[in-house]
């Protein structure tokens, strides 16, 4: 799947994680990916914008992947994303890379509904094209 405007979102963390990746490897991409999207949008839609399309994007993702339902809960009070952290260790790596994925595909979805996919593809590039050869992304990893 592509974004309306050609970039790759189907597999946010493809360039990030080796097809060998396991759980703890994914959780710390997904966390440090999570991390580039509070730092992209904040200084566009708030704190609290961003907050809420979190939220939602975990509240549907988490029909399809009920283990994040503790993520929703921990993400009420603001965009929380410690508690992803730990649920995705406990996943296998197969499960964990298709709920995080999902989770991306699904606050992206709803951020094109809210600004329009333009402006979506044009704060969202960055994000998703940082590679692992990036010093930026390097940067990033904990």
């Amino acid at each position: 799947m592509e974004g309306p405007m050609g970039g790759p979102i189907a597999a946010p963390l493809a360039h990030r994680v080796a097809p060998t990746a396991d759980s703890p490897e994914i959780a710390n991409a997904v966390a440090a990916t999570w991390r580039e999207i509070d730092a992209a949008l904040v200084p566009i839609i708030g704190p609290r914008g961003l907050a809420a399309l979190y939220r939602r994007s975990v509240h549907i993702t988490a029909q399809t992947h009920p283990w994040l339902h503790v993520a929703h809960d921990a993400a009420l009070a603001a965009a929380d994303f410690s508690e992803l952290t730990p649920l995705l260790r406990q996943q296998g790596a197969a499960v964990a890379m298709a709920g995080a994925t999902t989770l991306f595909i699904t606050f992206h979805d709803l951020l094109s509904s809210v600004v329009g996919p333009s402006l979506t593809e044009r704060l969202m590039r960055s994000v998703w094209a940082t590679a692992p050869s990036d010093p930026a992304a390097k940067d990033l990893m904990p």
